[in-house]
C-alpha cells in the first residue's frame, strides 16, 4: 500500500490571495472573517473541540466560504490562470504540494490513502477540515475514494512537545501498519517541529520526505545524504 502523509499548517486560513480566484475577485470580506477567527480563537472561552464536529457553530459560514474559495481555485483549469506565479497564494500549501505529488510521484506509485497530520489546535483543526473537504471535492480532481482521504490530529504539541515522536509514530502505524507499505510524507505545511521530527524518523520508518517551495511547480524529494551519496529508500 502506498500512503501519503501530509503535515497541515494554517495557510488554508492565512494566505492573502484566498478568495480571489478565479478572476481577481474582491476577497476583503473573507479576509476580515478570517482575521476575526484568528483573534477569537486565542480567547480562553474558545474550544478547539468544537471544530472537530460537523457543526462549526458561529464559524460555519467561514468554513463553507473557505472551502468554496479553495474549490474556485482548483476548479479553474484555464492555462493563463494555472501559469500565473501568484496563484499559489490563492490556496493552501498542502493542497498545491499534494496535487503535484499525485501528478508526478503518483504516476509510479499511485496513492492508496492520504492522511492529513494537523496539530490539535483551533487553527490546525479549522485548516485541516478545510483542506480535507477540498481534497475530497471534484474540483481537486483526485482519482481516490474520498473515504481514503482522512485526518489524524497530533495532540498536545504546544504543551507536550517531548511526545511528538511517539505521536507521529502512532499516527503512521495506525494508517500504515504493514512493513511493506511505501510511506510518503509531504512536509511543506504544518508545525515546523513536526516536519523536523518526521525527517529524523524517516530513517527508522523508511519514509520518502517531500517539500515544495511556493515558487516551484514540483515537490522536491529530500534524499538522504549517506556515505554513498544521495540515497533513495525505495531503490538503494
Amino acid at each position: 500500500m502506498n500512503v501519503l502523509f501530509v503535515t497541515v499548517g494554517t495557510s488554508a486560513l492565512t494566505n492573502p490571495g484566498i478568495g480571489k480566484a478565479p478572476n481577481g475577485r474582491d476577497n476583503s470580506a473573507l479576509q476580515l472573517d478570517m482575521q476575526r477567527f484568528k483573534e477569537t480563537r486565542n480567547k480562553p472561552s474558545f474550544s478547539p473541540e468544537s471544530l472537530k464536529k460537523d457543526d462549526f457553530g458561529r464559524w460555519t459560514k467561514l468554513y463553507r466560504d473557505l472551502v468554496g474559495a479553495h474549490q474556485a481555485h482548483w476548479g479553474n483549469t484555464e492555462e493563463t490562470y494555472r501559469s500565473n506565479p501568484l496563484k499559489a497564494s490563492q490556496t493552501a500549501a498542502e493542497l498545491t504540494t499534494t496535487h503535484c505529488l499525485v501528478r508526478d510521484v503518483g504516476r509510479e506509485f499511485p496513492f492508496d490513502k492520504i492522511v492529513l497530520l494537523p496539530t490539535e489546535t483551533a487553527d490546525g483543526q479549522m485548516a485541516s477540515r478545510v483542506v480535507l473537504a477540498v481534497m475530497r471535492s471534484a474540483e481537486f480532481g483526485l482519482e481516490l475514494n474520498p473515504d481514503r482521504i482522512v485526518e489524524e490530529p497530533i495532540p498536545g504539541l504546544e504543551k507536550e512537545i517531548g511526545k511528538l515522536a511517539d505521536g507521529l509514530r502512532a499516527a503512521i502505524s495506525t494508517h500504515s501498519p504493514f512493513a511493506n507499505d511505501r510511506r510518503f510524507v509531504n512536509v511543506t505545511g504544518g508545525f515546523k517541529g513536526t516536519s523536523l521530527m518526521l525527517g529524523r524518523l524517516s530513517k527508522e520508518g523508511r519514509y520518502r520526505i517531500y517539500y515544495q517551495h511556493e515558487t516551484l511547480d514540483a515537490a522536491v524529494y529530500m534524499r538522504d545524504e549517506r556515505t554513498s551519496g544521495n540515497w533513495d529508500v525505495w531503490r538503494d
